[in-house]
């Protein structure tokens, strides 16, 4: 299980930027870093996409090492004249934009959610997944948790923005229902990441 979280910005295939929480890899934090970005779409009102995917990124507290900043002002057209946020510390976020950061945050990234604000899709894989029903169930008796998974209808790679929202809530009520799991349609289990179960 992983604590180290890596969100990423994408458009067009290509990462804008990216950002590193030391003690976010978890499911439900995951979910709640991954809301704020939605829930501030209207701070992509640059005209470029990595001013946009830096601005995004900073509504969840991350900010830019000063590195990264300056890479960002000295290769970005604009980005000189924007105001950035410092960075307080990887717990916070960290959030890259050249390539070797990029690769860097990557590197150490238990889990990761990727938010392609072209496609207007979520891929969330902060979460755990099991080839099968049987490594999911002795995977939970082993935690001593229910075995019991509820079924949601929807690809965890390509979830749409408008249906972020209720994908979340479906995932928080999971455990005050006594369940920690849950199939989708292409048949995988998944478990939730979190350090009580």
């Amino acid at each position: 299980m992983g604590f180290r979280l890596n969100v990423e910005i994408t458009a067009n295939g290509k990462v804008l930027a990216n950002a590193y929480y030391h003690w976010s890899g978890y499911t439900m934090t995951a979910l709640e870093i991954t809301q704020a970005v939605l829930d501030n779409l209207s701070q992509a009102s640059y005209q470029d996409d990595v001013i946009n995917a830096v601005k995004l990124l900073e509504t969840t507290e991350a900010a830019l090492p000063e590195e990264e900043k300056d890479y960002l002002q000295k290769n970005v057209s604009g980005a000189d004249k924007v105001s950035f946020k410092d960075a307080v510390n990887r717990n916070k976020g960290l959030i890259a934009v050249s390539q070797k950061g990029i690769d860097e945050t990557r590197l150490w990234e238990d889990d990761r959610v990727t938010i392609d604000i072209q496609l207007q899709t979520i891929n969330f894989q902060a979460v755990a997944q099991y080839d099968s029903k049987k490594e999911y169930v002795n995977a939970r008796k082993e935690k001593g948790l229910s075995p019991f998974c509820k079924y949601i209808d929807i690809d965890f790679t390509k979830i749409p923005f408008g249906k972020f929202e209720e994908v979340k809530n479906f995932i928080e009520n999971l455990p005050e229902e006594g369940v920690y799991g849950f199939e989708t349609p292409d048949g995988k289990f998944w478990g939730l990441m979190d350090e009580r179960f």
